[in-house]
């Protein structure tokens, strides 16, 4: 059996994990009034550009795993902890 048949490829998609450094682009993109802190909405419409169907949950999720001051918001100093979150959640590259 060879690589293709018919001119299609044998092998099945195998969906890349995004990396951390990937994540925390697509998750500072979203800071849309450049503030330099994510809300439950900047966040619910990064976890949507991610793919995710549940990305109210995910974003609320996320202010508990990643706000560890409380103020409802993830800043710069709390992104590791959003970004190990996001990894946990498995999002990847289709």
């Amino acid at each position: 059996m060879g690589f293709f048949r018919s001119g299609i490829c044998d092998y099945k998609r195998c969906p890349v994990p995004f990396t951390k450094e990937q994540l925390r682009e697509i998750f500072l993109r979203h800071d849309n009034d450049g503030d330099g802190r994510l809300s439950r909405l900047e966040l619910k419409a990064a976890f949507e550009s991610l793919g995710s169907n549940w990305s109210r949950f995910r974003a609320r999720q996320c202010l508990k795993a990643a706000d560890s001051n409380g103020d409802g918001y993830v800043t710069l100093d709390e992104l590791d902890g959003l970004l190990d979150y996001a990894v946990r959640c498995e999002y990847a590259i289709i």
